[in-house]
C-alpha cells in the first residue's frame, strides 16, 4: 500500500508491516531557485530589499527567509517576527523579496532564502549596511610637561573611515590612524586639535580635542636688589609662568606676608600668559629691610625667587678742597701768602661765627705800593720847598 506524504515530498512505503521512509525526487515540476550569492548595500536608516526569485508553480512549496543567525523570519508572505521591521513582497509569482525597514549596522550579515522542497534549494543574500562615520569621544586632555601625550579619536563607520588630523587649521600629514602621539609633550604642543573621519557615506564627522600642557611654576625677579630711603614705599615685583596658574605668596624671615596697611599684594597678567605679582611695602623702617621671597606653587611643582631691599642713605656733605696760591715776596712788605683754604660750598647752616678772615695778598701789595708812592711825592715836595727857601735866603 502506498500513501503519498505531500508535505515532505517523500513516499511512505509499508511492506509486510515494516515502515520505511524513503526520500525520492518528486515527479512533479521541481522548484528552481537562483543559487548565486547576491550582495545588497544600503545606507543606515533606509529600507533594504533582499531579492529572491523562485521558478516553481507547486502550491505546496513554501519560500522561507532566515536571518544571519538562522532564525526563521517568514514563510511565504507570513512574517513570523517583528512585522514592523520585516515584510515579504510577492509582486510576481516567482518573486519573494524580503524588506527590512530602518536598517542598522546590527542588521548587517548573510540572509538565506530557501524552499521547503526536497532537495532544499537556497539562495544567499549578503546585506551590507553602510554607516556614516561617527566619533565617539572629544573634550580636553591634560598632560604634564615631558610626559607622553596620546589623543585618541574613537571612530566607527562602515566602510572603515579614513582619519585626518589637524592642529588649528593646519593639516598634520605625518599623523595617521586613530591615535595622535607625542612622546615628550612640550608647551608648544598645547592647543586645539581636530579629528575628521570620512568613508564616502554622508555626512563625514569632525570632533575637537583641546590639549592642555601642565608645567611647574617658573619664578624670576624683575630686580634682585632694590634701594630705597627710609620712610618711603618699596615696590617689589616677580614674574611667574605656570600652568595651572597656582598660588603666589610672599615671605620675609620665613613668615608669610598678607595684605594690610603695611603690605599691598596685587597681580596682573602679561601678554605672554605669564603673571606679574607685586608687593608694596609702605613706610620702610629698619626692620623692613632685608630679603623677600616670592614663592609660587601648583599641582605640578613650585619655584621661588629672592629680592633684597636695602636702605638708600643721604649723600655726605661736600669735602673742603685746598686751593694752592702762588708764593710771592715784596720788599716793601713783610706779608707773604702760602696757601689759602677755601670751601667749595657755603656752610650748610649759614653760621658765620666760625669763619676766619684771611688777608688778601693782592690787596696788601696794592696798599704798600700806594703808600710808597705817597711817601716819594712828599719827599720830592719837601726837596722843592727846601730849595726855594735856600734861594730866598
Amino acid at each position: 500500500m502506498y500513501i503519498k506524504y505531500t508535505e515532505i515530498n517523500a513516499w511512505l512505503v509499508i511492506i509486510l508491516g515494516i515502515h520505511f521512509v524513503v526520500n525520492v525526487v518528486v515527479t512533479a515540476d521541481t522548484p528552481g531557485i537562483e543559487t548565486s550569492e547576491t550582495q545588497v548595500g544600503i545606507t543606515q536608516g533606509r529600507t533594504a530589499i533582499l531579492p529572491c526569485m523562485i521558478h516553481n508553480e507547486d502550491p505546496y512549496v513554501k519560500v522561507i527567509w532566515k536571518d544571519k543567525d538562522g532564525r526563521t523570519l517568514s514563510r511565504n508572505e507570513n512574517v513570523l517576527v517583528d512585522r514592523r521591521k520585516y515584510s515579504v513582497f510577492h509582486p510576481f509569482p516567482n518573486e519573494w523579496n524580503l524588506h527590512i525597514k530602518h536598517v542598522r549596522d546590527t542588521d548587517d550579515g548573510r540572509y538565506t532564502c530557501s524552499t521547503s522542497s526536497t532537495p532544499v534549494q537556497s539562495r544567499i543574500v549578503v546585506l551590507r549596511v553602510d554607516v556614516p562615520p561617527r566619533i565617539l569621544n572629544s573634550g580636553t586632555i591634560d598632560v604634564k610637561e615631558d610626559e607622553r601625550l596620546d589623543v585618541v579619536c574613537n571612530v566607527t563607520g562602515t566602510p572603515k573611515p579614513t582619519i585626518t588630523w589637524y592642529k588649528g587649521d593646519e593639516v598634520m600629514p605625518y599623523v595617521t590612524g586613530e591615535t595622535m602621539t607625542v612622546n615628550h609633550a612640550q608647551r608648544k604642543h598645547a592647543g586645539q586639535y581636530k579629528c575628521t573621519a570620512d568613508n564616502g557615506v554622508e555626512p563625514s564627522a569632525t570632533e575637537t580635542f583641546v590639549v592642555d600642557v601642565l608645567y611647574a611654576p617658573k619664578v624670576s625677579a624683575l630686580e634682585r636688589r632694590i634701594l630705597q630711603y627710609k620712610y618711603k614705599d618699596a615696590v617689589i615685583e616677580c614674574q611667574v609662568s605656570a600652568n595651572p596658574e597656582g598660588k603666589v605668596s610672599w615671605f620675609k624671615n620665613g613668615k608669610e606676608l598678607y595684605g594690610n596697611w603695611k603690605y599691598k599684594i596685587v597681580g596682573y597678567q602679561q601678554v605672554d600668559e605669564s603673571w606679574i605679582n607685586m608687593l608694596t611695602v609702605g613706610m620702610l623702617e629698619k626692620r623692613d629691610y632685608g630679603e623677600y621671597v616670592c614663592f609660587a606653587v601648583n599641582e605640578v611643582g613650585n619655584d621661588s625667587a629672592v629680592i633684597t631691599v636695602a636702605e638708600l642713605t643721604t649723600p655726605a656733605a661736600p669735602t673742603t678742597k685746598e686751593i694752592p696760591v702762588r708764593r710771592t715776596t715784596q720788599k716793601v712788605s713783610k706779608t707773604s701768602a702760602s696757601y689759602i683754604p677755601r670751601s667749595t660750598t657755603p656752610p650748610l647752616n649759614g653760621n658765620q661765627e666760625n669763619l676766619v678772615e684771611v688777608p688778601d695778598s693782592s690787596k696788601s701789595l696794592s696798599s704798600t705800593l700806594s703808600n710808597n708812592i705817597c711817601l716819594l711825592v712828599c719827599i720830592v715836595c719837601m726837596t722843592i720847598i727846601s730849595t726855594k727857601i735856600m734861594t730866598l735866603i
